[in-house]
């Protein structure tokens, strides 16, 4: 189900978006520590599918489909990304809609890829979005019971060293306007010790110790690339829901 443009706008407001000139209709973000490289939302037009977003020229994507509203998902998407630019991964480090090859015919596309800044842009870390609620928690229970989208994604480049389920939707708390997040990180190398032994996804899967954080890319201990995480442990996760769960 898309967005509207009432929670589009409301959205980016929030997140510190300004008309671009007094009057417009084109929302613009500039960000400090990428030398004012701004992200726009053109909020010309009503219908959420023209309702569009421009990344700028150093994010990069191998589909658009995130490049529009016509799905509520790209509300996460959008603000995501503004939090990766805003805790200082570069814009030139972030990939949308990553491209795999899943099988011989079948295909998917992690929403975004952030890699290291060398020369061989390594991958670092791989996000799925998801809409708030049922989306995200049953994406959650598809990863411990078979590893879901991203233990697949993550089978194709065993070089990332952080998955992360992520969602996140502006909500009121007494009236006031609240962003709250959800995020289920595996830690590679600390959740999944043995994974030169694994020869596929399913076997990634089996190594993996069915543990998450609940926070640790976005809260203020954390730098970019430097994780500050705590842990929780599956028998815990059933009282934690994305109801109550925030950055």
């Amino acid at each position: 189900m898309p967005a509207s443009a009432k929670e589009i706008e409301a959205l980016i407001t929030h997140l510190g978006f300004t008309p671009k000139v007094k009057g417009s209709r084109v929302f613009a973000f500039k960000y400090p520590k990428h030398s004012h490289y701004a992200i726009s939302v053109d909020l010309t037009k009503t219908r959420p599918a023209d309702v569009t977003i421009d990344y700028g020229p150093k994010i990069t994507g191998d589909r658009n489909t995130t490049g529009n509203f016509a799905q509520s998902e790209t509300l996460v998407v959008l603000e995501c990304v503004h939090r990766l630019l805003l805790k200082g991964y570069k814009p030139e480090s972030i990939v949308l809609e990553k491209k795999w090859t899943l099988g011989h015919d079948d295909k998917g596309f992690l929403d975004v890829l952030v890699v290291r800044d060398d020369a061989a842009r390594t991958a670092y870390l791989m996000i799925e979005c998801k809409s708030w609620g049922k989306e995200f928690d049953g994406e959650k229970r598809r990863m411990l019971d078979t590893g879901g989208q991203l233990f697949s994604y993550f089978d194709k480049d065993r070089n990332t060293e952080v998955l992360c389920l992520y969602a996140s939707r502006l909500n009121e708390n007494n009236g006031a306007p609240i962003l709250e997040t959800a995020q289920a990180i595996v830690p590679v190398k600390q959740a999944i010790p043995k994974l030169a032994e694994a020869r596929s996804d399913r076997e990634i899967y089996a190594q993996w110790d069915r543990t998450f954080a609940e926070n640790g890319i976005f809260n203020p201990e954390a730098n970019a690339y430097e994780l500050a995480i705590q842990r929780i442990k599956r028998r815990d996760l059933e009282a934690i829901t994305s109801e109550n769960t925030q950055a």
